[in-house]
């Protein structure tokens, strides 16, 4: 049966599965599958709304012979203002920049690439390849981005393209 839920509780729980899905795309790309076991595990503590929502899932997820999954007993120890995580380096990230008009963001990484980013989907948007990069930034019109290598060189790149 579908949890009755007015429909500003339902607003209140859709705003709080955007954000908290937001916070673990990182995870979920490499994870899909635990999706419910993560969503669950920063949901918990949200209002009545929300869980309503989620406890005719939880419920399929704990019962008798079902798959078992990690749950917390404490909140996850961030910041309430965490927005989202970006990963795709396999390095570690120097340095990061946002764009002049706040739509991109450049990190760069000992991994040897910058990876361009859109600030508001948290989504790649470009991976551009090199040696490993100790620095990065965009130019004040946001056309170009600048590093700066361990091999003692800078590279200017086109933002748009990647090309370099």
């Amino acid at each position: 049966m579908e949890a009755m839920v007015p429909v500003d509780g339902r607003l209140t729980a859709l705003r709080a599965f955007d954000r908290d899905l937001g916070r673990e795309a990182h995870a979920l790309r490499e994870r899909p599958e635990i999706l419910w076991q993560q969503l669950h595990n920063r949901l918990q503590w949200e209002d009545e709304a929300v869980q309503e929502l989620l406890a005719a899932r939880i419920d399929r997820l704990g019962a008798p012979g079902a798959r078992p999954w990690l749950r917390t007993l404490t909140r996850f120890p961030e910041s309430e203002s965490l927005i989202r995580t970006l990963a795709g380096h396999t390095n570690r990230v120097g340095v990061c920049a946002y764009s002049p008009d706040g739509r991109r963001i450049v990190s760069a990484s000992t991994d040897g690439t910058l990876r361009v980013w859109d600030a508001e989907r948290g989504v790649e948007l470009a991976i551009l390849a090199g040696r490993p990069v100790e620095a990065c930034a965009f130019s004040p019109d946001g056309r170009r981005i600048v590093s700066a290598g361990n091999d003692n060189s800078l590279k200017v790149w086109d933002a748009e393209t990647g090309a370099n």
